[in-house]
């Protein structure tokens, strides 16, 4: 059996291989999975190595699936250019990866504004609403969420100053 600290000195010597293989021996799961999802992100964050931070999540779940953060951190990875821009159901993954950080941990504002900015860039408004309206519900006015808010009222105003698609046009040009 591997103790979660052999596990992050395996990971910290860059022998992600053998630390993956030995997670599955580990005594403590979940310690074992929450250090594999915190690896995660910091070799993602600081060394940009989205497949491979990818596998450590994969990892992490196999372990304990019910951890938020590691579900969170699949939505960042999936939703950076990276993976967002190589193929768009990367983007569905990351929103469902939110969904699950959200399940797992209800007060998890985070997830809860991730998944509505990214709603709102796939068109998705009354979903992003929604969202926000959840997070001022929940948490009040902060200002770190009030980009989405803010989308959400230019999106409504520029609706209102633009004629819907089928009015007539403003110059009759023959």
């Amino acid at each position: 059996m591997m103790e979660c600290a052999d596990l992050l000195k395996l990971l910290s010597q860059a022998r992600v291989k053998e630390a993956l293989e030995a997670a599955d021996s580990a005594k403590d799961k979940e310690e074992s999975a929450k250090a594999l999802t915190a690896f995660a992100l910091t070799l993602y964050s600081l060394k940009g190595h989205p497949d491979l931070a990818l596998a450590m999540l994969k990892q992490s779940l196999m372990l304990k699936y019910d951890l938020a953060q590691t579900h969170f951190n699949l939505g960042v990875i999936l939703s950076g250019p990276e993976k967002a821009g190589q193929d768009p159901k990367n983007t569905e993954l990351a929103k469902a990866a939110y969904r699950n950080a959200i399940k797992y941990d209800p007060e998890n504002n985070q997830a809860r504004y991730n998944l509505g900015l990214l709603e709102f860039f796939t068109g998705k408004k009354d979903e992003a609403s929604s969202l926000y309206g959840e997070i001022i519900e929940k948490a009040g006015d902060i200002p770190e969420y009030r980009y989405l808010g803010a989308l959400l009222v230019e999106n409504e105003r520029l609706k209102k100053s633009f004629p819907p698609d089928d009015s007539p046009p403003l110059f009759d040009i023959p």
